[in-house]
């Protein structure tokens, strides 16, 4: 079965290939772009904080590459809300 379907950029998610052009030490060993959904993301002062996650991945044509995945970064993530009970339960010593 072929696969007629052409790539398409997906929102926080991007690739790394080597860099088959690295002419000096100085020069990138990867090259590769990620398209960042900024609404997905807490922006203070111009900034933003992202996680990001790889995967060693081989494309049809043979090319071994690093498939990435960014996130919010856990600590900002939504946290679940405590219950009146949980809040009170602290092991506080009297």
């Amino acid at each position: 079965m072929a696969y007629d379907k052409p790539y398409e950029d997906k929102p926080n998610s991007g690739t790394f290939f080597a860099n088959k052009t690295k002419t000096n030490p100085k020069a990138p060993d990867y090259r590769g772009k990620i398209l960042l959904d900024l609404s997905t993301f807490d922006i203070v002062n111009g900034t933003i904080n992202v996680d990001l996650a790889g995967w060693k991945t081989t494309s049809k044509s043979g090319l071994t590459y690093l498939q990435i995945k960014a996130q919010k970064p856990r600590d900002q993530q939504a946290q679940p809300q405590q219950t009146k009970s949980e809040e009170l339960d602290d092991d506080i010593e009297f």
